[in-house]
């Protein structure tokens, strides 16, 4: 498929992939056949972006409370 090659050459997701793994980094990586990196592709999954990095940076606040009990 033209879409996921465009994403793997551009995006390098095996090389990020691996660097996570290395890291100890957590990550959730959505590869969808089909898809690319377009705005109808993201936003399927932006909803959950934004409330994963508003948790972190309210996370020792109450408003990080508020947020993650949402």
């Amino acid at each position: 498929m033209q879409n996921l090659t465009v994403l793997a050459e551009q995006l390098y997701l095996d090389e990020f992939e691996a660097a996570c793994n290395s890291a100890g980094q957590p990550l959730t990586l959505h590869r969808n056949p089909g898809c690319n990196h377009g705005y109808y592709f993201i936003s399927t999954f932006m909803g959950d972006h934004i409330t994963y990095h508003a948790q972190t940076l309210y996370a020792d606040t109450s408003e990080g409370s508020k947020i993650i009990q949402a």
